[in-house]
């Protein structure tokens, strides 16, 4: 039962990687599983407007993103 548990918390955190998370200028974007911060660009769109899309790779070893290789998407809004 812990499994089924540990796998739905991972599709939920790895919903929210792909819909985006914030990134801040200061600390950049946090893994949404393991929450370590500033994590790697791999790659970014141009501004659109005041926003920025950026995608990372968590550089966590013991993290399931990292492990498993998840891109987490995040979005800079300049206001």
């Amino acid at each position: 039962m812990n499994d089924l548990k540990a796998l739905k918390e991972l599709a939920d955190v790895t919903e929210v990687a792909k819909n985006g998370v914030d990134y801040s200028p200061k600390i950049g974007a946090i893994c949404p599983s393991c929450e370590t911060p500033r994590t790697p660009v791999v790659g970014s769109l141009p501004w659109d407007g005041d926003c920025k899309i950026r995608y990372h790779k968590c550089k966590n070893p013991d993290c399931p993103f990292s492990v498993l290789g998840i891109t987490i998407k995040s979005i800079q809004v300049d206001s």
